[in-house]
């Protein structure tokens, strides 16, 4: 691991410090709680670590749903993954403008994900595959002409609560689709609204999890 060097052709840095040795006791025992099945919490940690990998290197062809009802930890994972990857470097379109605004997805071209908390409504199953796929896409900006958007590395997390309204029931869709179950349900007197910026002092050590 080196410093940071422009030589990396890396354009972004993240917050925090890195430190081989952190740890992260409170993080664990709040996956533990909302999402106890260790491969379920192993692929959520490979998810994370797949956005900072280029697609042109390693194109594995999937995206992450966190599906379960409300008060399950799902907003505090979406806190504790955009502090993790920098709020600068994460956009958060639902499924329903990716597929039909031109523009939305034109942001897409130099972050690391597209994490949204919503689906919308109905999505266009052939262009979410083309954007998980990370094919090239028709993209626009304001007062410019329509291009073709190539070589961008963006990676997807939705959070939801049903699984998405028109969508193709087809192997082509789904299998691009890594589903993790967030059933537990936090009882209300134990639900702590601090909880996500008390888990960001454990970054470096969520990092190296990730890692």
């Amino acid at each position: 691991l080196d410093n940071f060097s422009k030589d990396d052709y890396l354009r972004y840095q993240l917050g925090y410090e890195y430190n081989p040795d952190a740890t992260c006791e409170m993080f664990d025992n709040f996956l533990d709680e909302v999402l106890p099945e260790k491969a379920a919490q192993d692929v959520l940690m490979e998810m994370i670590g797949y956005c900072f990998i280029p697609t042109q290197k390693l194109k594995l062809e999937r995206s992450l749903m966190l599906y379960g009802p409300g008060a399950n930890g799902k907003g505090v994972i979406f806190d504790i993954v955009v502090a993790i990857l920098g709020e600068n470097h994460v956009s958060g379109f639902s499924m329903e403008s990716l597929s039909n605004d031109p523009n939305a997805r034109a942001q897409l071209k130099d972050v690391l994900l597209n994490y949204s908390t919503e689906l919308g409504g109905k999505c266009k199953p052939d262009m979410i595959k083309k954007l998980i796929s990370g094919e090239p896409v028709d993209v626009k900006t304001l007062y410019k002409d329509k291009t073709m958007m190539k070589d961008y590395s963006c990676k997807f997390i939705f959070n939801t609560n049903s699984l998405p309204r028109g969508a193709e029931n087809t192997h082509a869709f789904f299998r691009r689709w890594l589903i993790l179950p967030f059933d537990v349900e936090i009882p209300k007197e134990k639900r702590d609204v601090h909880l996500s910026k008390k888990l960001k002092a454990e970054l470096p050590g969520i990092f190296n999890r990730v890692l």
